[in-house]
């Protein structure tokens, strides 16, 4: 049996008023997806549990088969897993976001795609600022940068993050930040963070080049998704361990994904531009003669919806269906036996540029999976079709071995509503 995914990340939307009341995903130009839709099954799952923020790691997780609520991993040691930064057991760390803030709103959480030199600038002289202003209050803290606005703070020094609460960026556009703050152990010093970076940041260099350019700039760290090191051995069990020993892949270009890969033992192919999307499918399609299960993960709809760009979000989804799920589909059809599943993790709304956490809409097709509505690939479809999973990391289970092809393991069951 081979199995394919295709996570095309935060391409479920909501009706747009410019779309005369259509989503990206119904306007987008997707015949593969649709054609396979008709011959399969939809329906919606929940990736975002209830208590959990609906960020890409936790959606992910679940679409992986990993109850969060079980596995509370935290966004900054998954990130750091993707980036091979070694982050050992028991250290502490927390996602930090360069991210631009006006009227004291939260205006972009990605600083207008400030690119990872300039974030490596500024972090280099916020932690001189941080030193000189906090003292022995942030001694063993690391600024560490990653990739674009993307960076971490690592704690050397034995504090514990167990108890601090934050709230993700991607989560918060347009809103006020003083009442986001951190909150907890140590969320009075993250505060301080924020507020010294919004002094250091203002005039700077770096930010004065970018507005010149027409550039947001980078007004503010925004730490987030604090977690401790990880140790896979210890804290989450192998997915082919727990799914019949089959071997998997992961093809992406996000340090998310790529972690979470690593984390559970699957292999990983990055690919450094998202938008190579002819990349992604020729890789999936012939990594198929050597992986049972083959997924590849796409950002750009979820970035399109962060920016609030409608045609880049529909036409994102038209690349998508055209290099990756038809090559995927055709390779597929030649084997005996497989299935496809097709699923953003979570809602990007292309309004207000957050992410929503209502059920995702999926799509699977292939060996066993009898069809039943016979409709396109939408949102609507979903909603409309039988099958509705409320604990979403038994989608994985459903995927693989639903519909008879093996007796189900797990003491929860994915049940159509009546």
């Amino acid at each position: 049996m081979k199995y394919a995914i295709v996570i095309p990340e935060g391409a479920a939307d909501a009706p747009l008023a410019e779309l005369e009341g259509c989503t990206p995903l119904v306007a987008a130009h997707t015949p593969t997806m649709d054609g396979l839709s008709r011959e399969g099954r939809l329906g919606t799952a929940v990736l975002t549990p209830e208590g959990r923020d609906c960020t890409d790691d936790v959606t992910l997780m679940n679409l992986l088969g990993y109850d969060t609520l079980r596995y509370p991993l935290g966004c900054a040691p998954v990130e750091a897993a993707g980036r091979d930064l070694a982050l050992p057991p028991e250290r502490w760390a927390t996602r930090l976001s360069m991210v631009t803030v006006r009227n004291e709103r939260l205006v972009d959480h990605r600083a207008g795609g400030i690119g990872q030199a300039e974030t490596a600038a500024l972090l280099k002289d916020l932690a001189f600022a941080l030193h000189k202003e906090l003292g022995d209050d942030v001694r063993g803290m690391r600024l560490v940068p990653a990739s674009g606005h993307r960076a971490f703070l690592i704690d050397d020094a034995g504090r514990s993050f167990s108890s601090l609460i934050t709230h993700p960026p991607t989560l918060l556009l347009n809103k006020p930040i003083r009442k986001h703050l951190p909150e907890g152990e140590p969320g009075e010093l993250m505060g301080s963070i924020i507020r010294i970076s919004a002094s250091c940041f203002e005039g700077h260099p770096v930010n004065g080049a970018r507005i010149d350019a027409a550039l947001e700039p980078a007004t503010h760290l925004w730490p987030w998704g604090p977690g401790c090191g990880i140790d896979p051995a210890k804290s989450i069990p192998a997915f082919a361990d727990r799914y019949d020993g089959l071997r998997g892949l992961m093809i992406c270009s996000d340090d998310v994904p790529a972690g979470l890969a690593k984390l559970i033992g699957w292999d990983l192919k990055r690919v450094e531009d998202d938008e190579d999307y002819r990349g992604k499918g020729e890789l999936a399609a012939g990594a198929l003669d050597d992986y049972d299960i083959v997924c590849v993960h796409a950002e750009s709809p979820d970035e399109a919806g962060h920016r609030g760009d409608l045609e880049g979000k529909i036409d994102a989804l038209a690349a998508i269906d055209k290099h990756i799920i038809a090559p995927l589909a055709d390779r597929l059809e030649a084997s005996s036996r497989w299935r496809l599943l097709v699923a953003p993790t979570h809602y990007t709304n292309t309004t207000t540029r957050c992410h929503h956490d209502a059920a995702a809409p999926f799509m699977m097709v292939g060996d066993r999976v009898e069809a039943l509505l016979r409709e396109p690939y939408t949102e609507a479809n979903a909603k409309a079709a039988d099958l509705h999973i409320e604990a979403g990391d038994e989608l994985m289970e459903y995927f693989l071995f639903g519909s008879g092809i093996r007796r189900r393991r797990t003491k929860r069951h994915a049940q159509p509503r009546r």
